[in-house]
């Protein structure tokens, strides 16, 4: 509470009593000399001193209108408007002109709200001096406040409908949403009718007062509120119908590996090995089997040797064919996961030859040898192959496993997600949620708004070659184990072949989303396949009221939305073949991918990266918004584009408030 409120109450509440004369400025030194000032002061000359209390109950009446005094612009939203007015601008000269005229009224009505309050009476030559500045034309006055407020007002709006026509569905703090419009347009109503709460009111008091007829001066006041109230409404309702609410992450700077991305690792990998070596009388094409290796006998090169680099962690080879003859050039890469990061032989070049080209690891040289042949000795070619090395048994650096279990939010709290993310840990991808308390009108407690700590998962054993994990949960003091994970059923053991649906869903009307997770596809063309798609977890919200129904949370998978939408699943597969590792195409991942469609992970390119990575890569980035806001809409897409692997990331919809704003703010305004 405010320093001149706590004074005004202190000197009401003990009823102080003296006779003051003098002509105050302020419109707090009125009403502090008007409290101070009791009837036995005055003759009977003076008129009885009036109940001001009865005002309030007359515009009631009226237009069934009492004020809160608690509307204020959000830090979040000031932000933004902050933004939009100096883009325009070159300054934020009219949003301080718009913040004093504010204050300018809010000093005139708090201080005489109070007194209303009290049921306190009060001297009339101290009211009349204090309404006579509320009716003043000049620039201290509240009739000259609220003509500049709502001149301000009006140019700030009509900027918000020409910053829509640019705004991105991305994550950027300066992404105009319909709760930025329903914030401001709540202060400015507030604003407005508490400069014609007192302008009305001032009239009232010099009508009782000097038994002058002012209604054509209240009724032109009270059709100008109307007029310029609907003004702000109907310049709000444009704006939020143009308000984007579609949320993602369009990453404008580089990918790095672990910070904005994670990737599939080991399942299947392009691998380069000495045929000769395996079995002089093979070509490249009979490997193209799950071939077991006979024999082996380059233990002494052991990154062209196939028992050391691939069927000793269990890999078999498929899809071979020759990538060179008599010799061999290799540059090893640095990352752990990969094998390779350029081949080089007499005719072609593989992989990223431009960062190769000063080779941070020693280059493997393979030259041709000589080979004992029925006729004597014969110079024999080494033929060098290239193929998948396609792995199921686990091994220490694989990212492979996919949870299955639910990212939710604290609902028995009234908390719903605010966003997702996708995260790796310990060699698990799974989905983490943001949430925070709703509030009425959709907007979020941001104080609230935090990131759900997950349970961990913990590798316990390889067991037949396959992980066994149990999530543990961390606290300040322990660790708590919580239950042993299964696969299938907790999460998703990747071997190859594993595809994923690329689905919007949105919840039932009046639900917000309070839960996320994917699961193992229920269309029946993938039935038996490892194809993973998005269930959302979604609960009725009462707008008004800001609380969740928590009688029954509602599921909606991707098939049964799209079969419910669309009557059918048949999705649009997205072709990756070709595709390179997405890193090598900075700034130009930025092809989105369109609603239910489909794509399967695949090993890159030969030719551009060696078979090294498996494409796409996930977007681990956090989707954090300045202004936090229920969601309604959860969807999986792929950003990417011609001959890139491309990412697959989370985006959303906000909770629609379009239909219901003016009904909350009417229910907010009312005191």
């Amino acid at each position: 509470m405010k320093k001149f409120q706590l004074i005004l109450i202190f000197l009401i509440s003990y009823n102080l009593i003296e006779s003051i004369k003098c002509e105050p400025e302020m419109p707090m030194e009125a009403l502090t000399i008007a409290s101070k000032i009791g009837v036995k002061t005055f003759t009977k000359s003076i008129p009885d001193p009036i109940i001001p209390k009865n005002f309030v109950d007359e515009l009631i009446h009226e237009y069934k209108y009492g004020i809160n005094d608690d509307e204020k612009i959000r830090p979040e939203v000031r932000h933004f408007l902050n933004y939009i007015v100096h883009d325009h601008d070159g300054t934020n000269k009219s949003l301080e002109i718009l913040d004093w005229d504010m204050k300018r009224i809010d000093e005139f009505y708090v201080p005489f709200n109070e007194l209303l309050k009290s049921n306190k009476d009060a001297n009339l030559t101290a009211l009349e001096n204090y309404f006579n500045l509320v009716l003043s034309d000049q620039d201290d006055g509240v009739q000259y406040a609220l003509n500049q407020m709502q001149y301000s007002t009006r140019k700030i709006f009509d900027l918000l409908n020409l910053k829509i026509n640019t705004v991105k569905m991305c994550n950027d703090n300066m992404v105009l949403r319909q709760q930025h419009i329903s914030n401001f347009l709540s202060v400015a109503i507030n604003k407005a009718y508490k400069g014609y709460f007192l302008i009305i009111s001032a009239y009232k008091f010099l009508m009782r007062k000097n038994q002058e007829d002012h209604r054509h001066e209240i009724n032109n006041a009270v059709e100008e509120a109307e007029v310029q109230i609907q003004r702000f409404v109907d310049d709000a309702r444009s704006a939020m119908f143009k308000a984007s609410r579609d949320i993602r992450n369009c990453n404008t700077q580089y990918d790095i590996k672990n910070v904005t991305f994670t990737e599939i690792v080991g399942p299947s990998q392009g691998f380069v090995f000495d045929s000769s070596a395996v079995d002089i009388n093979s070509d490249c094409h009979s490997f193209n089997v799950e071939y077991k290796v006979i024999q082996d006998s380059c233990k002494s090169d052991k990154s062209l040797c196939f028992e050391q680099s691939c069927a000793a962690d269990g890999g078999v080879l498929k899809n071979c064919d020759t990538i060179g003859g008599d010799d061999i050039k290799i540059c090893p890469a640095i990352d752990k996961s990969k094998r390779y990061l350029s081949i080089e032989t007499s005719s072609d070049k593989w992989g990223n030859v431009i960062a190769a080209k000063q080779c941070p690891k020693d280059i493997i040289n393979k030259k041709n040898i000589v080979v004992p042949h029925y006729l004597g000795l014969t110079h024999t070619s080494s033929k060098f192959c290239y193929c998948h090395c396609e792995r199921k048994n686990w091994k220490e650096g694989d990212v492979r496993v996919i949870s299955l279990q639910w990212a939710k939010a604290d609902y028995l709290s009234n908390k719903v997600i605010t966003s997702l993310k996708f995260q790796q840990e310990n060699g698990v991808i799974s989905l983490a949620a943001q949430h925070g308390v709703i509030l009425p009108g959709g907007f979020i407690n941001k104080k609230t708004v935090q990131w759900i700590e997950p349970l961990e998962p913990k590798l316990v054993e390889i067991k037949d070659g396959y992980p066994e994990y149990q999530y543990i949960r961390n606290n300040k003091r322990h660790s708590i184990t919580e239950r042993m994970l299964k696969n299938e059923q907790d999460f998703l053991y990747i071997t190859s072949g594993l595809s994923i649906n690329l689905d919007d869903i949105t919840v039932p009307p009046g639900h917000v989303v309070i839960g996320a997770k994917l699961n193992k596809s229920e269309a029946v063309d993938d039935k038996d396949l490892d194809v993973l798609e998005l269930v959302v977890l979604s609960m009725e919200f009462n707008i008004y009221t800001g609380k969740l129904d928590n009688s029954q949370p509602h599921h909606t998978s991707a098939t049964k939305f799209m079969m419910k939408k669309l009557g059918h699943t048949k999705r649009q597969m997205i072709n990756l073949a070709n595709a390179r590792n997405p890193i090598t195409m900075q700034g130009k991942n930025d092809g989105l991918s369109a609603p239910h469609s489909k794509l399967r992970f695949r090993v890159t390119d030969k030719v551009k990266d060696i078979g090294q990575s498996i494409v796409p890569f996930i977007d681990i980035q956090e989707i954090n918004s300045e202004l936090p806001v229920p969601l309604s809409s959860v969807g999986l897409y792929h950003r990417g584009s011609t001959g890139s692997g491309g990412f697959i990331g989370l985006k959303f919809q906000s909770y629609d408030i379009k239909n219901y704003f003016e009904q909350v703010i009417f229910d907010n305004t009312v005191a």
